[in-house]
């Protein structure tokens, strides 16, 4: 199988459109497909041309949109047994047509041309005019279809009887004459018009002897081909002639010749029926007249297409612009929105800074407020220093305290009393130098301040003329 036909094949299981299938034969063109019965299948020629009679038939039947593969009958085509070209067979088709310009009256150029290789170092090719296959292509496409494959009918005949391989076969379309043809791995691999036959040969005056000429016709045939393929020996004859009574025909033939003859369709007479079956079964490899040069190109870049991709582009551009407008509206939206929430922020920020400098105390409260620390810090020094006395040391200047307190006179003024380390010194205001002795001396009296001896007594006046003195006694041992 060539890259083309692999290709074909996989486009034509692809495809979803109903397929047809149309046997041509000289006197009426056969169908079979979803839109044909048995009374409908058989559309007559009647004088008209093939390819006319084949477009008319499809409408009949309105097969718009199907898919047809078309078998040829064997007027419609030429066959020939010629060397095998030493060419790779994949460059065949193109190259058949100029092999075989001696042989045929079209040009080289008018005709398309295929083969396969058969026994003897042959190939089996088949020519068929390039106007014929582009008129029907051209006339299916008018009425909506397309055409699959284009077959010889060589190629369709071994697949009517899926069992058989290698047999021969006599065969008559009606219209046209007797032919022996042989199979062979069911390929065609040898074909011959029976000169001398006419048609009917049963049924007539002339049975017998028409009878007997077939059968020596055949029986000369047989001796050829076993001559000519002597490893491959053919021992079956199917028959198939149209308006002939084939019973009779095998019946003849069993009784003559030396292979078995037999009937090529028990349950179909004419040859149309019988391709109709076989057609069906026919592989993807079987030769296709309908080669892929000859179908159209398919344009990739159509004013359509292209019309069509621009609106695609066009409205995914616009999808795109709104989306992205969208979002530019809605970031804008944030963004004004944090502007107005960073002006309030500011706002707020200068009311707080103006009401802070609102607050801030003057520079006497300041100078207030530093006096009063260190009045504190003063007293929290003091407290500290009272904290560190031993408790009975504390009790013994409170008595002392108390003792001055219980000899106050009105001539005598004491504004200041130390105690440290054991030594009492006293500070005030006398009215009377004599006074002081007179003080000093009722000391006695109390508990506390009985037995002290005074080292220095200092008296002098200050500016505004006061009596000041100063006592202050020895420092006492301890005990």
């Amino acid at each position: 199988m060539n890259i083309d036909e692999l290709k074909k094949k996989i486009a034509i299981k692809r495809s979803a459109s109903p397929k047809i299938y149309a046997v041509i034969q000289p006197d009426a063109i056969y169908f079979s497909g979803p839109q044909f019965d048995a009374d409908s299948s058989q559309y007559p020629l009647e004088g008209r041309e093939v390819v006319q009679a084949l477009i008319e038939g499809l409408k009949q039947a309105e097969c718009k949109g199907s898919l047809v593969d078309v078998t040829l009958n064997a007027s419609l085509y030429q066959s020939f047994q010629i060397d095998k070209p030493n060419i790779p067979e994949s460059e065949w088709p193109a190259a058949l047509p100029f092999l075989l310009k001696d042989q045929v009256r079209d040009k080289a150029t008018d005709i398309v041309a295929d083969a396969y290789e058969v026994p003897n170092n042959k190939v089996q090719a088949y020519v068929v005019t390039k106007a014929f296959i582009l008129e029907l292509h051209q006339q299916l496409t008018t009425v909506g279809c397309s055409l699959g494959r284009v077959l010889p009918e060589q190629e369709v005949w071994p697949h009517c009887d899926s069992e058989l391989t290698h047999f021969l076969l006599l065969q008559r379309s009606a219209g046209s004459g007797f032919k022996l043809e042989a199979f062979h791995d069911k390929r065609c691999i040898f074909q011959r018009t029976l000169r001398g036959i006419e048609a009917p040969i049963t049924d007539s005056p002339s049975e017998i002897l028409q009878l007997e000429g077939l059968a020596l016709e055949l029986q000369r045939s047989t001796d050829y081909l076993s001559s000519q393929n002597r490893q491959k020996s053919l021992h079956v004859l199917k028959v198939c002639c149209d308006e002939e009574n084939n019973h009779k025909i095998v019946q003849t033939l069993n009784g003559s010749l030396s292979i078995k003859a037999s009937l090529m369709s028990e349950h179909f007479a004419l040859s149309g029926d019988v391709l109709l079956t076989g057609v069906e079964h026919t592989p993807d490899y079987a030769l296709n007249l309908f080669q892929e040069h000859l179908k159209p190109t398919k344009d990739l870049f159509t004013l359509n297409k292209i019309v069509s991709t621009c609106g695609v582009i066009a409205l995914l551009m616009s999808a795109w612009f709104a989306y992205e407008q969208f979002q530019l509206s809605q970031l804008q939206q944030r963004l004004s929105n944090d502007k107005a929430i960073y002006a309030r922020l500011v706002q707020e920020r200068k009311t707080l800074e103006e009401k802070a400098k609102s607050h801030k105390p003057s520079a006497d409260k300041i100078a207030q407020v530093a006096d009063t620390k260190k009045q504190i810090d003063k007293l929290q020094f003091s407290l500290d220093a009272l904290q560190s006395v031993e408790p009975s040391r504390l009790q013994s200047y409170a008595g002392v305290l108390e003792g001055f307190a219980d000899i106050t006179t009105n001539t005598i003024s004491i504004n200041q009393i130390s105690i440290s380390g054991g030594q009492l010194s006293v500070q005030g205001f006398a009215q009377e130098a004599s006074d002081i002795p007179a003080w000093v001396e009722s000391f006695k009296e109390e508990f506390h301040l009985v037995g002290r001896t005074f080292e220095k007594l200092h008296i002098s006046r200050d500016g505004q003329g006061h009596l000041v003195f100063r006592l202050s006694t020895k420092k006492e041992s301890k005990r």
